[in-house]
């Protein structure tokens, strides 16, 4: 204890040292003290082996919020008839735009090959200057020549 006045003695348990060196008395703010002997068995308390018990059956003495309930709002015919047809527009638009990427995937394809050809060049290595991947790899990362190096190594320590 840091302040030389109070005795361990002198402590009860309507006051507790927290943080900061305040002194809360536990009667004035609603606090409940409990020993773990008197919480070892509550008779009011079921059983923690039944599966269907709430967080708050199992712990009586804990402050538990309230759920959220939120009333579920009736839509009248015309928001259903509304919500309906932006459900069928909503899939019309997906499904143009699927065939429109498709279409795209088609004619990026071909001009791949067209300049494959054009610049006596293979289709991978096109895509591979068009995409946005790098070459290199990642520093600590083992490449071939490390591990076939590796492996030699250990074959000739081994023999």
């Amino acid at each position: 204890m840091s302040d030389p006045s109070i005795r361990r003695s002198d402590l009860t348990v309507d006051t507790i040292r927290i943080p900061r060196h305040r002194h809360v008395d536990l009667n004035t703010r609603d606090f409940v003290f409990h020993s773990t002997v008197a919480m070892s068995n509550p008779p009011d308390v079921p059983s923690q082996q039944d599966p269907d018990l709430t967080f708050a059956s199992r712990n009586p003495t804990k402050v538990v919020h309230p759920s959220r309930v939120r009333p579920r709002v009736k839509l009248s015919d015309a928001q259903k008839v509304s919500a309906a047809s932006k459900r069928e527009i909503n899939k019309e638009n997906a499904s143009a735009l699927k065939v429109e990427i498709d279409a795209f995937f088609d004619h990026r394809d071909t001009e791949i090959s067209r300049l494959a050809k054009k610049f006596n060049k293979s289709e991978v290595k096109i895509k591979q200057l068009l995409s946005n991947e790098t070459n290199y790899q990642k520093t600590r990362a083992p490449t071939l020549r490390n591990a076939l190096v590796h492996a030699k190594g250990i074959e000739m320590n081994e023999g």
